[in-house]
């Protein structure tokens, strides 16, 4: 069964780049919001936030310029890392986003997302990314995969911090628009 699932996984390689040249058509990359987390931002949250006892505060940078990308997909990493976060949590704690420029390197920008649940274990975190690995029983393993892949198709960059215990905070780096940036 395990390589099944590595073929299967192999194969679906070239149709996940194919289906996502394809869908560059359809959604334009358009400039987008970090700072205010304008994409259309997660500002209604729900989804069980309020009535979990989870509190979520936002750290967020106005004034930075937007980034170039496509709204719908950015939402998507936002609310599933949310969900995420949410999900670790249970009831109870804090979620925090924030964004800002990164220290020491000029024209990118990043959300951190960080929770204050029981952190990831050393290994799960070297797996967190891997397509169909999950630790939810009713998780696909595809929430992470696919982020990852939208994150890394605007040119940015994801990152997964955690200690058990100490929580787990992801790292989003982004280009931030500009004239010398590729459409």
């Amino acid at each position: 069964m395990h390589h099944a699932t590595l073929s299967a996984c192999a194969a679906l390689g070239p149709a996940e780049r194919a289906t996502q040249r394809v869908l560059g058509f359809a959604h334009p990359r358009l400039a987008v919001e970090v700072g205010g987390l304008r994409f259309p931002g997660p500002v209604g949250l729900g989804g069980g936030f309020d009535k979990n006892g989870i509190a979520v505060r936002r750290a967020l940078a106005l004034n930075l310029e937007p980034i170039h990308g496509d709204e719908s997909a950015l939402q998507q990493v936002v609310m599933n890392l949310l969900t995420n976060a949410r999900d670790a949590l249970g009831s109870g704690g804090e979620i925090s986003l924030e964004t800002s420029l990164v220290p020491g390197r000029p024209g990118m920008a990043r959300l951190t997302v960080h929770d204050s649940g029981p952190g990831i274990l050393p290994d799960v975190l070297s797996r967190i990314f891997d397509p169909f690995y999950t630790t939810k029983s009713e998780g696909t393993g595809l929430g992470l995969s696919i982020s990852y892949g939208i994150v890394r198709d605007h040119k940015g960059t994801i990152d997964v911090e955690s200690l058990p215990g100490q929580g787990a905070t992801f790292v989003l780096t982004f280009p931030i628009e500009g004239e010398d940036m590729p459409t």
